[in-house]
């Protein structure tokens, strides 16, 4: 319980901070904003988001049972939830996948192997929907003419388009070329064990050897 209301403190206590942050150069903008916006509108994007969250519950639970482990929608829901929340306040929405994988062997027992799979595969996925949407709003706004984009607009929608596609490619090339992989992951573990964040780096806390199996 203790530790428990001391994680509730921490997540108050980091929630004012940013808020400050967010707010600080124009509370009264802010503010009078969010009072004279439709609030139907906001209703309707909050209910967006929640549904979106869902799916993603749906796909880490799923993905988490595949493994061997039991793990429910509503738990999967509940994780995203405080995901979004980490990847908010932090730079580059960076730790939302590292406390993944802290919940996941907390709650679940999910050991750090099986669940990097699990974070991976769920990324996988992602990109691959991703860029079957992207291809298709881009497809349907050059032949139909959805949007007017200016040179710069559309010169940034390429260069974010071509990214997207390179990062698939790799997605799809790594888990099918064991060299590669062992590469890449060989290269994350030195990275993070000169930082200090593994100090083990030749042993295997899973036991089972493979990450992308």
């Amino acid at each position: 319980m203790k530790s428990f209301r001391k994680n509730i403190i921490l997540l108050i206590l980091i929630c004012i901070i940013v808020l400050y942050f967010v707010l600080k150069d124009d509370f009264n903008g802010i503010v009078e904003l969010l009072i004279n916006s439709n609030k139907l509108y906001i209703l309707i994007a909050i209910g967006f988001m929640l549904i979106s969250d869902i799916f993603k519950g749906v796909s880490v639970s799923s993905l988490v049972k595949a493994s061997g482990y039991t793990y429910s929608v509503k738990n999967g829901f509940l994780l995203m939830l405080m995901t979004n929340f980490f990847n908010g306040i932090t730079p580059f929405s960076l730790g939302g996948q590292p406390f993944e994988l802290y919940i996941l062997k907390k709650d679940s027992n999910v050991d750090y192997i099986t669940g990097s799979n699990v974070l991976f595969k769920d990324f996988y996925t992602y990109q691959m929907a991703l860029m079957f949407l992207s291809t298709l709003c881009i497809i349907l706004t050059y032949s139909l003419h959805l949007f007017v984009l200016s040179s710069i607009a559309e010169k940034i929608l390429w260069f974010g388009f071509l990214i997207n596609i390179g990062i698939t490619l790799v997605l799809i090339y790594i888990p099918h070329s064991k060299k590669s992989k062992y590469k890449v992951i060989n290269s994350v573990i030195r990275f993070f064990g000169k930082i200090g964040i593994i100090k083990n780096k030749d042993d295997d806390p899973g036991g089972k050897g493979d990450i992308m199996n």
